[in-house]
């Protein structure tokens, strides 16, 4: 008992530990895109290759969390379905995936439409200009610095000036050009690769949705189709036990008043033949029971395939004591060995 205890503890733990972790991931991923949000000063340019990657690390989790509680919703409401991931409906989770591929696409092809009409460069010198001479300003002084670094660096160069007016004193950055022509090429494909994907896995997903309703609807047919079938096997074999119910018990009747002097056993046969009689009445009380199954639909096909096993196994042992009867009754209660022979069953309870 306390190792059933245990092991159930240790499957509760497991199953809020999964959650737990993903809400832990969230958090954090959250607590960085914050972090580089409103960040003095803000950093979102600087780093605005990793953001989307957080973003990323916020949102998943926090999908996988929204069908878990789902999920769990659902179970306590007791419309999960083991049969699926999740115990959610069919194709849920086929659903949240092709959604989220399709996110996924539009976020790259948004970032490379974004960086195609950017110009990337880097900075290669930074120095500080200083009005050093006297009666020269700091325009003078930038000026001359400019004319160096133009005749220093080749055309192409970009340069920035950061001037402060009142401590006399300016930064000049030197800015080279970066051809990024090979890596947009390079998105560009990546971004065809994603968007010839995209269009498999929703050709995937509506194929394998049109799939699935085919075959949903294919079992439901067949379960019409045998539910009809059976309850037909049930009427016929009502029918049967009912026109048996008006013959049988006058054959046995008929058998015990002339059951021959001769018979080895003929003190015991009244007592066999009342114990069949009451036999077959049984049977044939079990086989009536079943009618209210003719009423059922294809649904309650659980229901249906119970009272046909039940009725048809009656009506089996029915024929059984028929025949016995018959072969009696063919040879003008000569031979007996048929029912003599017959073993009646005895029923439980």
């Amino acid at each position: 008992m306390s190792d059933t205890t245990s092991s159930e503890q240790a499957r509760g733990s497991a199953l809020w530990g999964l959650p737990g972790l993903i809400a832990a991931c969230v958090i954090f991923a959250f607590g960085l895109v914050m972090l580089l949000i409103f960040e003095q000063p803000p950093a979102i340019d600087t780093h605005r290759y990793i953001l989307p990657v957080l973003i990323g690390l916020v949102a998943f989790p926090a999908i996988i969390l929204s069908i878990i509680f789902c999920a769990w919703v659902m179970s306590k409401l007791s419309l999960t379905n083991s049969s699926y991931a999740f115990g959610l409906p069919q194709g849920t989770i086929r659903a949240v995936l092709a959604l989220g591929f399709i996110v996924l696409v539009l976020i790259f092809g948004v970032f490379v439409l974004t960086e195609a009409d950017k110009t990337s460069r880097i900075l290669v010198d930074s120095q500080e200009v200083v009005a050093t001479k006297k009666g020269t300003t700091i325009e003078v002084a930038i000026a001359e610095r400019f004319t160096e670094l133009r005749e220093q660096y080749r055309e192409g160069y970009t340069f920035e000036v950061d001037k402060d007016e009142a401590g006399g004193r300016a930064a000049i950055s030197v800015w080279a050009p970066v051809d990024n022509s090979a890596v947009l090429q390079l998105s560009q494909q990546v971004l065809t690769m994603l968007a010839t994907a995209l269009t498999a896995i929703v050709g995937f997903y509506f194929g394998s949705r049109s799939s699935s309703t085919t075959q949903a609807t294919n079992e439901q047919a067949a379960l019409v189709q045998e539910a009809a079938e059976k309850k037909l096997e049930i009427q016929a074999a009502v029918d049967k036990a009912n026109n048996l119910a008006r013959t049988l018990p006058a054959l046995l009747k008929h058998l015990k008043n002339n059951i021959p002097s001769k018979l080895s056993n003929a003190a015991q046969m009244p007592d066999k033949l009342d114990t069949i009689s009451n036999y077959v009445d049984t049977e044939i009380k079990n086989v009536s029971s079943k009618v209210p199954a003719l009423t059922l639909n294809h649904e309650a096909i659980g229901e249906i395939r119970k009272a046909h096993k039940a009725a048809t196994s009656s009506l089996a042992n029915i024929e059984r004591v028929e025949t016995a009867v018959n072969s009696v009754v063919v040879t003008d209660l000569g031979t007996w060995k048929a029912v003599t022979d017959l073993e009646i069953p005895m029923r439980p309870g």
